[in-house]
């Protein structure tokens, strides 16, 4: 099949919704991955902006051929960079913070939306190079990217999670829940994780945990089918990542890269409702939300 994946794993990454792959970067593109993250914080110290798309080092990550060759042997031949991506280099408060999942996708209420439409196949991922050794990991629902999920015991388990998430009582009970019905992936530096955007997942908070600090760069890709184009139509037209371009200096030389790795689709796209779309009240922040029909 490959020589960077197996067909099984191809097929378990279909079934369960994830692929973890260690040591998937050597320590010079983890440390090129690091620089990016750098001179994000200097840009926006400096000019109180934030233009990371004008960084080459991160540009490095959206284009790496490897990784591109891999998203194509688990989504299709033809892919195209979503311009949805993040740099996160930060740490939680262990005492404070609890344990939740959350989707990528714009609709994340399973079942609702053109999301779930099963006329065409959903292929949008999320692609995440971790940079940091620590105690953090990420936890993911198997399967919960199937439409079925919602009437699943898992689901069930899941909304009473969340629900009991303001009482610290139980957070005994939350964290039985967790162990039932999430996968604990362990990371490393330089490890590669690919998740379909409509994967429940979330960073696991742990009792055992010393050290919470993560570093990491994420970004989306999708191939032709219209749910890549609804994922597009939310992340700049909803989310805001359009602002991003009209701040940059670089965008046409990026843009030019992105074309030179066939993954360039236009970011310019047409605002158009969305049933069920997720509204985070702080579009940088995931976790506190709003479902609802567009009316705009």
């Amino acid at each position: 099949m490959s020589e960077i994946i197996s067909e099984e794993k191809i097929n378990n990454f279909k079934k369960d919704g994830y692929i973890h792959l260690k040591n998937f970067f050597n320590k010079q593109e983890v440390d090129t991955f690091l620089q990016a993250i750098e001179k994000k914080k200097l840009i926006i110290e400096s000019e109180n902006v934030d233009r990371y798309f004008d960084i080459e080092d991160f540009w490095e990550f959206i284009c790496h051929k490897k990784m591109l060759d891999l998203i194509r042997l688990l989504i299709g031949k033809k892919i195209n960079y979503l311009h949805s991506s993040n740099m996160l280099s930060d740490s939680i408060d262990l005492k404070k913070e609890l344990h939740s999942w959350h989707r990528d996708n714009p609709c994340r209420r399973t079942g609702y939306g053109p999301d779930w439409d099963t006329k065409e196949k959903y292929n949008v991922v999320s692609s995440t190079v971790y940079l940091t050794n620590t105690d953090s990991t990420l936890n993911v629902i198997k399967k919960s990217h199937f439409g079925n999920y919602r009437f699943s015991i898992s689901n069930v388990l899941r909304t009473i999670h969340l629900r009991l998430r303001k009482f610290r009582s139980l957070t005994f009970f939350r964290e039985f829940i967790r162990k039932i019905i999430g996968t604990n992936l362990k990371y490393e530096s330089g490890d590669l994780i690919v998740f379909y955007a409509n994967l429940y997942h979330g960073r696991a908070v742990q009792k055992d945990m010393k050290d919470s600090f993560r570093s990491l760069i994420i970004a989306r890709y999708g191939d032709d089918s219209m749910h890549s184009k609804t994922f597009l139509n939310y992340e700049m037209n909803y989310r805001g990542r359009s602002e991003n371009y009209k701040v940059s200096k670089k965008k046409d030389i990026f843009f030019q890269k992105l074309k030179e790795n066939n993954v360039f689709i236009s970011p310019q796209t047409p605002k158009d409702n969305i049933d069920g779309i997720f509204v985070p009240r702080d579009k940088d922040k995931i976790g506190d939300s709003i479902y609802h029909k567009n009316k705009s």
